[in-house]
């Protein structure tokens, strides 16, 4: 879906724990025949995102996006690649999950708040997932049967944009010089 977003080489032996990137794509890679996700860990703040921090407290008050690219821009020494979203980037995602599979095949509803770690496999139409990272891994299958008998068919996108309209922006802009001052 996002593949115009991968600017690292990534492939399954070279994913690394303090990459917000190979987190990110993970689940996107190709070869990967499972894919972990770990929450609730203490994670390293990558040495690019720290350069982007500087640079937001050097511009202070940021309030709109083509300051926000600025400050994105300026981190480290300007070597940033800055990747606009556009409309096309933006999929329809339907939501196939069974109330009654979930509430039906376990003694207690999971909820991802409580999950530490979730596991998704190649293949398999269910993930596994813990509570605790010393406990062995729980099955979910909480996909509804039309689904499972078939595959997931793939996200639209989207070919027309939602929110507000195009009048809301010409009347907030004026008053964003307003709003820096009072800071």
């Amino acid at each position: 879906m996002y593949e115009h977003f991968k600017i690292y080489p990534h492939s399954q032996d070279n994913l690394q724990d303090d990459c917000v990137d190979c987190k990110n794509w993970s689940i996107h890679i190709k070869k990967a025949e499972a894919t972990i996700l770990r929450y609730k860990e203490h994670a390293n703040q990558d040495p690019e995102e720290g350069e982007v921090d500087k640079s937001f407290k050097k511009l202070r008050k940021v309030y709109d996006f083509p300051k926000f690219k600025r400050a994105v821009q300026e981190a480290n020494s300007g070597k940033v690649n800055i990747l606009e979203i556009e409309l096309h980037d933006f999929y329809d995602g339907k939501d196939f999950s069974s109330i009654h599979k979930i509430n039906q095949n376990h003694s207690e509803r999971p909820y991802l708040h409580d999950m530490v770690q979730v596991q998704a496999q190649r293949g398999s139409m269910s993930l596994l997932y813990r509570k605790a990272f010393e406990n062995s891994q729980l099955p979910l299958n909480f996909l509804n049967a039309k689904v499972t008998k078939s595959e997931i068919p793939l996200a639209k996108q989207k070919d027309k944009s939602g929110g507000i309209t195009s009048e809301r922006p010409d009347n907030i802009c004026p008053i964003i010089p307003l709003c820096q001052e009072i800071d």
